[in-house]
């Protein structure tokens, strides 16, 4: 009798899936993994599949015919058929009772009455299983465990094929006691070894995986930034359902237990400390929606595509109406999925934390209270002061031909390389990322605004730079893909404001965009146009903001969503709870919903927790603008055409990091300190004590 090799078994126990096993031939020892479809199929056609009069080609036209099993030749399929007519067994992990016994038998174990005292704690109610393994990483003996459960689980094994009369070998060999018991013995491997081979093989295994995410990551990106520029409005329906095929595939893979078993055991294995940052991040995210019911992910996956898709055209139509019940249902289904999740602090800490790892309710509170003592007083007194910037001159009527046109040159500034890039045009900006390699992007253009685009340009460019530069040795990891929304925004706010609204960036840019639009800005120098692209008013629309207006819009969204997810607010009145912080912050109130609470797409794609990332990022770029300054010559690269000195000092100092380390070790690493919003505050207060002259 053939031998069954305990390592592959053992194996096997992880590795289960909802549409596939892993069976076992007592008679040859294979274990093979094969679709449950497929067996179902073997058990249709039996008959002729050991029938030793059929022949080959009969067999392949019955696979031709009947579509299944294609990557079986017909003599595999009869040895599968003999198999399953005789030999095949199922091979059938713990359950979990016996994990949890497992569980129980490591804690046991454990030499520290507190920690023990706190892992049995954790492993109490729903979710310990993933409760347990959070604590024991948390005390660095997530390691040790998955030691400890390897095993058990050779023992499993090992009494399985003796209960079954099976002999049995591989990675742990067979041998007797002077008793004549058989008991398993180590083979001649030693442990360091059998550890470097075992994660070896989780390293390859690893790299498929991750190739595998970043096909489905790719195929979403794509689709969606072809719904959001240039699919026709017809078609979304039927492509909106095979988007959703995908998402059930998706999940299928990314969350297998399995799958996820594998990760944190190359976790525990690895002691790469990128790798390792690497794995941590994708467990991050893969231990959230794994906790979800299959049936909740998709609803809610296809709520937020039908939420965008009806968004856009309730924007356009002013009809709030229409778009309402989409965006209370998508609060209703954000807050059903929150209820899956081990929320340490309040719901709304646990969405601030996915944008920008680290930062809570009580960190942005303290955050906006300093934007709220120094800034507000600062717009108070400009407005007191009388002093009144006319910028009538950019609102006049500009085609968009020209302002298409205009967009060239802001692109030749930037030095943005259509070979790595591409621009598209879409109802709100935004910017996507294929690859190191394929940054995408779209900006809006306003016949009233002629900066608006060339602005939006800027911001989006600042987040396909971050993206192009990141060291490539991170391709397709979750070190290019998870980088905080807040340092992203930092880099987007940097090279609009603190570039894009300079005297030095305009100086060559000014005289062009009055070659194409003479007639609105022949009276218009160059001093004159910076100060109203500077100007300061108060206005209903966040993307056409001041940077000293700004951060207000962003806390108006900030203490809705707070009181949205503590459970303080109407729903059913959020247009006039907008409204009335609009009113009360910046002393405007919008006239329709267009302007209102549906000038964003951010909540109609369920971005909770994002938008104060805006803020935050505006801090950081103050700062590490700062220390841009002290190490080149700003002004002079971009007098000279030079901006990729600009470019290669953020490369070097934050962009080429990835999400390898937190936002504070960035900052630190660009700017010698951790992060300090006085930079921003003192940024503004400066800017606009000067441009209003209230010294």
């Amino acid at each position: 009798m053939a031998k069954v090799n305990l390592s592959e078994l053992v194996e096997a126990y992880d590795g289960q899936g909802d549409e596939f096993g892993y069976y076992l031939d007592t008679a040859t020892g294979e274990v093979l993994l094969l679709e449950d479809s497929l067996l179902g199929e073997v058990e249709d056609n039996l008959a002729a599949l050991l029938d030793p009069t059929v022949s080959d080609l009969q067999i392949e036209e019955l696979i031709d015919t009947q579509g299944f099993m294609v990557s079986f030749s017909p003599e595999e399929l009869r040895r599968i058929a003999r198999a399953y007519d005789e030999t095949l067994t199922k091979v059938r992990p713990p359950d979990s009772r016996e994990d949890y016994r497992i569980m129980e038998d490591f804690v046991r174990t454990i030499d520290d009455g507190q920690i023990k005292d706190d892992i049995i704690y954790a492993m109490s109610g729903r979710g310990a299983f993933r409760r347990f393994k959070d604590k024991l990483y948390s005390v660095d003996l997530l390691g040790a465990y998955f030691d400890f459960r390897e095993k058990a689980l050779f023992d499993f094994a090992r009494e399985w094929c003796e209960y079954r009369g099976l002999e049995y070998e591989g990675a742990l060999e067979t041998g007797k006691q002077d008793d004549g018991r058989q008991v398993v013995q180590v083979s001649q491997m030693s442990n360091a070894q059998v550890a470097s081979a075992e994660q070896a093989e989780l390293e390859t295994w690893y790299q498929q995986y991750r190739d595998k995410i970043g096909a489905f990551g790719l195929f979403f990106k794509a689709m969606e930034f072809d719904q959001a520029t240039i699919a026709p409005k017809e078609g979304l329906p039927y492509t909106n359902r095979m988007m959703s095929t995908f998402q059930d595939d998706y999940f299928s893979y990314a969350t297998d237990p399995a799958h996820i078993a594998k990760i944190e055991a190359l976790f525990a294995a690895t002691e790469d400390a990128t790798l390792k940052r690497e794995l941590s991040l994708r467990l991050r995210g893969l231990n959230q929606i794994a906790k979800l019911p299959k049936e909740l992910y998709l609803d809610y996956q296809n709520a937020v595509v039908e939420s965008q898709q009806c968004w856009e055209a309730a924007k356009a139509a002013n009809d709030y109406a229409a778009f309402k019940p989409h965006l209370l249902g998508l609060i209703e289904k954000k807050k059903a999925c929150l209820t899956y999740f081990d929320t340490a602090g309040s719901d709304y800490d646990f969405l601030l934390d996915e944008y920008e790892m680290g930062m809570t309710a009580q960190a942005y509170d303290a955050f906006f209270a300093r934007i709220k003592e120094h800034l507000a007083p600062l717009i108070a007194r400009i407005r007191q002061s009388g002093v009144v910037i006319d910028d009538a001159a950019l609102h006049q009527d500009y085609d968009l031909a020209g302002q298409k046109a205009f967009t060239k040159v802001i692109k030749a500034a930037l030095q943005f390389d259509p070979a790595r890039a591409y621009l598209a045009e879409s109802v709100h900006p935004f910017c996507t990322f294929y690859s190191g390699k394929d940054v995408r992007m779209t900006t809006k253009y306003e016949a009233d605004n002629v900066t608006s685009s060339a602005m939006s340009v800027a911001h989006e460019y600042g987040h396909a730079l971050y993206g192009l530069q990141v060291n490539p040795d991170y391709e397709n990891t979750t070190l290019a893909d998870d980088i905080g929304s807040a340092m992203h925004e930092s880099q987007s706010r940097l090279i609009e404001n603190h570039i894009g609204r300079s005297k030095a960036f305009w100086v060559s840019l000014y005289p062009k965009l009055q070659e194409l639009f003479p007639g609105q800005l022949a009276g218009v120098d160059l001093d004159g146009f910076i100060t109203m692209l500077n100007r300061s008013k108060p206005g209903l629309i966040r993307i056409e903001a001041d940077e000293l207006t700004y951060p207000l819009h962003i806390l108006i969204r900030y203490e809705i969503e707070r009181e949205i997810f503590d459970g303080q607010v109407d729903l059913d009145q959020l247009d006039l709870l907008w409204a009335d912080k609009y009113e009360q912050y910046l002393g405007v109130r919008p006239a329709t919903h267009s302007e209102g609470i549906m000038q964003d797409v951010h909540w109609s794609c369920a971005y909770y927790g994002y938008f104060p990332t805006y803020a935050l990022g505006s801090a950081f770029a103050a700062q590490f603008y700062h220390a841009m300054r002290r190490d080149i010559d700003v002004d002079a690269a971009l007098l000279e055409g030079r901006f990729e000195e600009i470019a290669a000092w953020l490369a070097e100092h934050v962009h080429t990091y990835g999400a390898r380390y937190s936002f504070d070790e960035v900052l630190v690493k660009a700017t010698g300190e951790s992060f300090n919003p006085d930079y921003y505050i003192d940024y503004l207060v400066d800017k606009y004590t000067k441009l209003y002259q209230l010294d």
